[in-house]
This record gives structure tokens, C-alpha cells and sequence, in this order.
């Protein structure tokens, strides 16, 4: 853990190096210096971000590129930034000094951050809110670190599968967006750290980098420097923050800095209008185009708020179309870096568009809103305002919990009614709308943000509409404290200032509070309310796995030459993160692969969970490494046909919220498989505990069907709540039955398989599949 949390604050330092000598060239404000600081980290990463994306569609991977590059634009950065340290020394030009109150936030950020990974460890951090996106942007990255781009689209499935186990998963995913996973393997590569492991620390590297910028666009509202900085801590460990970090939307937080850092310099650009060709509106078009080629999908909510906000300054003639005509220079910009790959872009916008709009609440087949979003339906104004995480849990007692429920209720109702009239004085008075262009663009991204959340939910489309909400947060989050900052001189909206003052630090210091409890959260393994808490699940699962990488660096060391390793573990995620984490030391292969294909070159070691085979006695005098239930063996070929272990292809959701209890696999319509692996024929027995489902009626038993890969289809009546036995037939390789349930929805769950284990595994046939 402590090598990659120095690994992310190199990354860190290595991204403000590359962007602040194009900063301080493109800025010219006394506070340049402090301004050069906070943005240069988005510039550093807009950097990779557009111009690795040429270097990938030129079919140059990242291992070739990523280092020579960094190298590169981190000297030349330095070097331009010395350059105008050198020139304002000798024009007599000095700049103001960086507020102690920035470097303050600073560290707090990186401690609150940091903290929960190196207290809670691998096993707290692994998978987080949402193993699913984990495991693509870490596979994705896997191909594009090391394989050209369109080498893919030349090769047959098999040869794909034989470079990689998870190669084929990853092809299918090129053209999504890539460019998140790019950088995955950018830092990856940088830091000699596996992306599957680094991953988490991307999204904190992300948050950090968010920083600077939120503190800048804060200040520039004329918010006093304390103020400003508690603000830009809770747009990165707020709930919010912590929320979009534990659902791993690592392209919307890959976004975030880079959102950020574009809006400061319109900003500024607005608050003291450029030539047109001021540098600063090129600097501009190139996050423009950062952004579109990591998170396109956010565009229209942003443009919306840009949208309203050009809007009302030209109905108020606060601005003329001339002067709105000068960012063109921005959008010239953006359009050279975007038209040329346009065709993939366009294509990707319009079916992830298509998609999130033809699915409806009623129709989907995923229920995301309802697994990260929920509380939005019963907590909305406390949830927007981002205090209903600290809801404490029912353990505390009904009349306790309903009383700090309400009381947080009641505070966000106050407050969000002070602050819409706050607005409502702020537009209305001409003379602070027009010396504070900073705050108008707040209120308008806030609003516009919002406006597009509102009209999505209504058209019945609460997932991106959810999603909505999380891309303006931050704006919603500066916004308050930028009003209370205007300090209009009426004698009334003065003393409602104050009043509004007095509960906008309230809330900021109650905002504060998820951040400040998340190590704590860490060292006790709880989470805080209302958190997508099912990584916790995993928590029981080992990811510290030193001495597994420890032991393949010696083989590599003993053989001089990657070794062979075959994975198989109980589920999916954890068998993809166990080949990701080992794809920098070995050559991993699947157990199932192996078994079934007599071209696959023999193993050098098999990496399995010793929990889930049918004797861990019988191979213990063959463990080389272990962690926890992980064990490295090196087995001979007859031992290792004679073990038998499962696999799940499940749909996440119902293990992870079924009961919200860990372990569950969730038997559907037509949606969940079972595999098992087995080195010869024979006779698997199975036992698990049966739950009861919310699809499973009023029945007292509900009927299962095993389809196996070669015979007949078995049926048997499932008991509530009972302890189950059965047996399935199997051969060598990999065994895929698919279950069935009978429910009246595809998406129904009808019930679940908790610890599934194999109990047994005999030649002939046991007792017949049955159920007491």
C-alpha cells in the first residue's frame, strides 16, 4: 500500500512538472505563480490524454511510449517554467506569493485521502463500489499497455485468448472510451505497479489534482483563502467525492480535474477579457478536447450550464456577441485536436446516448439508480446537499436515528431555501452580477446541471439522471460559499448574508465530517450510510499479495523467463483481478484453457483459492506462496487433474446487494451460470443455504433448472431457507451448467445460493440430485 501511495504522489509531481511551464506561459495575472500551481496537474494529465490517444491509434502501445514522453514534456515543462521565472525577474514583474492556506489544503487532502488505503489495506480498497468497472478499465489497459491498437481486429479470437486469458474481454471493449484505461496503463507502467492494483490509487491521484483547481475557481469568486480551501476539500472527500470514488466512475473523476481546470480559465478569460488570440483560450481548447476524448458523456450537461449562463449574460447585456465571439479561438482549438478521430467518437456518444435513453426505469435490466442511487428517492434535499451520509445506522436506535435524520432534513430545507433567495438577490442586483462573472457561472452551471437532472428523471431515466447530478456536484458545492463571498452592501441583504454565512460554514464543517470518518471507517471495516459498501464483501478475500509476487519475481529470477501460472478462483472478479495482478511477472493462463486444450504449454505454477478445493490437505506439501486463501502451487500434472473448483459468471449486483449480504449468488430467468473445473470425470456435490428471493412469490417452494453442457435438463423444488445437497456431472476442462428459476420477470430474483462450496467429488455417480 505504501508503494503505491508514494507511486500516485510521484504522479502527482511528475503531471504539475509537465504542465506548469505551459501555465505560467499562458497566464499573465499577478497570481500566475499560485494559479501555475493549482491548474498545472489537469494540464499534465490533459497532455497524456490527448496526445496518447494519438500515439495509441498509431498503434504504438504505452510501454513504448510512456516513458521516453513523461520524460520529455516533464523537461520541457520545467525548463519553460524557469524560463518565465527568469523573464519576470528581469522585466521587474513579480507575482504574488501562493496563500499557506493552499499548501494547508494540500496536505489535508493527501492525508484524508491516503489514510483509509494505508489503514484498511488491499483488502479494504479492492473492487471499492463496483468490481465490474474495476476489472474493465484494468483489462482494457492491460491490452493497450502492451499490444498495438488495431492488432486486434487482424487476429481470430483463439490467437487473441492464447497472448491473454482476458485479451478477448478487452477487444470487445475498444470502441468504448479508452482513454481512461490508457492512462491506467500509463502510471501503471511509470510506477512498476500492475494497473489492477494502481487503479484505486488513480482515482485518489484524480481527486488530488482536483484540488487546485476547485481552491482557484473558489478564489476567483472572491472567496477568502480559508473559506476557499474548505470548500475544494469537500468537492474531494465530500460525500459526493467519496460517492463517484466508490462507484469507480474513474473516466468521470479521470474528468473532474480536467472540467475544473477549463472552467477556472473561462473564468478568468471572463472576469479580465484577452486579446483573441490570448494563449489562454488555446489552453482552453486543449482541456476542451481532454475532456471529450476521456468522458464525452458528460458534454451536454456541462454545455448546458455554459449554455444558460451565455444566455443570461447576453439578455442582460452584461456581454456582447463580440466578446462572446472570442472564444472561438477555444473551440478552433478543440475541433483540430477532435475532428480527426470525430468518426469514433460520434459513433461512441451516440449508442452510449442511445442506450441510457431508451432504458427506462421500468426497463432496465440493470438497476443501477437503484443500487448507488436509492437514497435519492427518500433523502433528496439532505442527499444534494451532501450531509445524509452522516445518517447513523439503525443499530443506534429508532428515535435516535430518525432525530439526527430530520434534524439533517430540516437544516438542508433551511439552507436551500436561504441560498435560492440569495441567488434570486444576486441576479437582480447589476452591479455584483457584473463584478463577479465567477459567481454567475456557478449559479448557471449549478442550474443547468440541475434543470437536465430534473428533466431526465421526469422522462423516466433516473440513471442518467443520477449521473447528472454527480457531474455539476462540485459547482453545487462552490456555489454556496461564492454567494456568501459577493457581500452585496444593502443594509437587508448584508444581515441575510451573515445569517446565510453562519449556515454555509455549518454546512461545510458537517460536509467535511464523510472524509474525516473514512480512515475511521477504514480501521473498523464499517462504511458510511448510504455508500455502495459491497467491496466490503471482499474484505474476507486476501489482496495483499506480496508473497505471491515475491515467489514469481524468484521463479523469474531462477527460470530467466516469465513463468507460467494457471488461475482459478471461486468468481469471476476475483479470478480477473488475480491474472491482472500477476500479467506484469507471469504469463497467466486459465485453469479451464488448460485443461482443455492439449496445444497450451505446460504451467510452472497453478494459483488457486484453497478454500474452494475439494481437499486443500491433499496440495499443502505443494504450496510455494500463500496469501490468505491464495496459494501458489506447483503442482505435478496427475495431482492437479484431481482438483475441482468453481466459478461464477454473475451478474454483480445480485451477490453484492442481495440482502446486502456477502456471499449470496442470486439465481435468475436465464442470467447465472455455474463453472466448474475439473481435471477428470466424475461427480461433483455441491452444498449451499437457500434464501429466499424477492421474486420468489408466495410459494413454499420454487422449482431450479440445471442445464448441464452435454444431456438432459434437471429439475428439483427448492425449499426456503433450507440447507441444500446435489450433484452434478462433470468432465475434464470447464463444466458450464446455466440455472434457471422460475420467476415472473427476467430481472426477478427468486433466490439465492449462499457458500456455494463443493463438498465432495467422487468417480461415480452419488446419490441422485435431491433436495430435503
Amino acid at each position: 500500500m505504501l508503494t503505491s501511495c508514494v507511486g500516485a504522489l510521484w504522479c502527482f509531481a511528475l503531471l504539475t512538472a509537465m504542465g506548469i511551464g505551459p501555465v505560467l506561459w499562458c497566464l499573465d495575472n499577478t497570481d500566475r505563480y499560485e494559479a501555475g500551481l493549482c491548474l498545472s496537474p489537469a494540464v499534465g494529465l490533459a497532455l497524456f490524454a490527448c496526445c496518447g490517444t494519438y500515439f495509441i491509434v498509431s498503434d504504438v502501445p504505452v510501454h513504448v511510449w510512456a516513458g521516453p514522453f513523461s520524460a520529455i514534456a516533464a523537461s520541457l515543462g520545467v525548463i519553460l517554467a524557469l524560463w518565465r521565472f527568469r523573464s519576470d525577474l528581469m522585466n521587474g514583474r513579480r507575482g504574488k506569493g501562493i496563500h499557506r492556506a493552499y499548501f494547508l489544503g494540500a496536505i489535508t487532502v493527501i492525508v484524508l485521502l491516503f489514510a483509509p488505503p494505508l489503514i484498511g489495506g488491499p483488502d479494504f480498497i479492492a473492487f471499492r463500489g463496483n468490481g465490474d468497472d474495476t476489472l474493465i478499465y484494468a483489462t482494457l489497459g492491460q491490452y493497450l499497455g502492451n499490444e498495438p491498437y488495431h492488432l486486434a481486429f487482424r487476429l481470430d479470437m483463439n490467437t487473441i485468448e492464447a497472448m491473454h486469458p482476458l485479451y478477448p474481454q478487452a477487444v470487445n471493449m475498444l470502441n468504448i472510451r479508452w482513454t481512461t484505461s490508457m492512462l491506467l496503463a500509463v502510471f501503471s507502467q511509470l510506477t512498476d505497479i500492475s494497473q489492477v492494483e494502481f487503479e484505486p490509487f488513480l482515482g485518489l491521484l484524480l481527486l488530488l489534482s482536483s484540488f487546485g483547481p476547485a481552491y482557484l475557481i473558489a478564489r476567483s469568486s472572491r472567496v477568502p483563502p480559508l473559506a476557499a480551501t474548505v470548500s475544494a476539500l469537500v468537492v474531494c472527500v465530500g460525500f459526493w467525492g467519496q460517492l463517484v470514488l466508490d462507484i469507480q466512475a474513474m473516466s468521470h473523476l479521470n474528468a473532474l480535474p480536467l472540467v475544473l481546470t477549463a472552467a477556472c480559465l473561462f473564468i478568468r478569460l471572463e472576469t479580465r477579457p484577452r486579446t483573441v488570440f490570448h494563449p489562454a483560450r488555446g489552453l482552453l481548447g486543449f482541456l476542451m478536447a481532454a475532456i471529450i476524448f476521456t468522458y464525452m458523456e458528460m458534454t451536454p450537461i456541462l454545455l448546458s450550464g455554459v449554455l444558460l449562463y451565455v444566455v443570461f449574460r447576453l439578455a442582460a447585456k452584461d456581454m456582447t456577441l463580440r466578446q462572446f465571439s472570442m472564444h472561438g479561438v477555444s473551440l478552433l482549438t478543440m475541433l483540430v485536436l477532435f475532428l480527426p478521430r470525430i468518426d469514433y467518437f460520434w459513433r461512441f456518444f451516440t449508442t452510449q446516448a442511445t442506450n441510457s435513453l431508451a432504458t427506462t426505469k421500468a426497463t432496465a435490466t440493470t438497476p443501477w439508480f437503484t443500487f448507488y442511487f436509492n437514497f435519492l428517492n427518500t433523502r433528496l434535499i439532505s442527499s444534494l446537499w451532501g450531509v445524509a451520509a452522516l445518517e447513523p445506522p439503525e443499530s443506534v436506535g429508532f428515535i435516535l436515528r430518525n432525530l439526527i435524520r430530520y434534524s439533517l432534513f430540516i437544516f438542508s430545507f433551511v439552507l436551500s431555501l436561504f441560498s435560492m433567495v440569495l441567488t434570486g438577490l444576486f441576479l437582480k442586483d447589476t452591479t455584483y452580477r457584473k463584478e463577479n462573472p465567477a459567481t454567475l457561472f456557478l449559479i448557471c452551471m449549478s442550474a443547468g446541471g440541475l434543470l437536465c437532472a430534473v428533466a431526465l428523471y421526469l422522462l423516466d431515466h433516473p440513471w442518467p439522471a443520477a449521473k447528472a447530478l454527480t457531474y455539476i456536484a462540485p459547482f453545487c458545492i462552490l456555489t454556496p460559499t461564492a454567494l456568501v463571498a459577493s457581500r452585496m452592501h444593502d443594509n437587508f441583504q448584508s444581515k441575510f448574508i451573515d445569517i446565510n454565512a453562519l449556515l454555509v460554514a455549518g454546512w461545510l464543517v458537517i460536509c467535511l465530517l464523510p472524509g474525516l470518518l473514512r480512515p475511521v471507517n477504514a480501521g473498523l471495516g464499517t462504511e458510511l450510510e448510504h455508500s455502495p459498501n459491497h467491496h466490503a464483501l471482499y474484505r474476507k478475500q486476501p489482496f495483499d499479495l506480496a508473497p505471491i509476487h515475491l515467489a514469481l519475481k524468484q521463479a523469474h529470477q531462477h527460470l530467466d523467463r516469465r513463468p507460467r501460472v494457471a488461475v482459478s478462483t471461486l468468481d469471476p472478479w476475483t479470478q480477473n483481478y488475480l491474472i491482472l495482478a500477476i500479467s506484469s511477472q507471469s504469463t497467466p493462463v486459465t485453469l479451464s484453457r488448460l485443461d482443455s486444450n492439449p496445444d497450451v504449454l505446460p504451467v510452472d505454477f497453478t494459483l488457486i483459492d484453497l478454500s474452494r478445493i475439494t481437499d486443500p490437505q491433499s496440495v499443502s506439501d505443494f504450496v510455494v506462496a500463500r496469501a490468505g486463501n491464495f496459494g501458489l502451487l506447483r503442482l505435478p500434472p496427475d495431482q492437479r487433474a484431481q482438483l475441482c473448483t468453481l466459478s461464477f459468471d454473475f451478474f454483480s449486483g445480485q451477490v453484492l446487494f442481495g440482502n446486502n449480504r456477502p456471499g449470496l449468488l442470486w439465481i435468475q430467468s436465464g442470467r447465472t451460470s455455474l463453472t466448474i473445473l475439473s481435471g477428470s470425470t466424475g461427480f461433483a456435490t455441491l452444498s449451499s443455504v437457500i434464501w429466499k428471493g424477492p421474486a420468489w412469490g408466495e410459494k413454499t417452494t420454487t422449482p431450479l433448472r440445471v442445464i448441464p453442457p452435454q444431456g438432459e435438463a434437471l429439475t428439483f423444488e427448492i425449499p426456503e431457507k433450507r440447507d441444500v445437497t446435489f450433484s452434478l456431472p462433470v468432465h475434464p476442462g470447464e463444466n458450464t451448467f446455466i440455472l434457471e428459476a422460475d420467476t415472473p420477470s427476467p430481472a426477478g430474483f427468486a433466490f439465492a445460493l449462499e457458500q456455494l462450496t463443493i463438498k465432495a467429488f467422487v468417480s461415480q455417480e452419488p446419490t441422485p440430485l435431491a433436495a430435503p
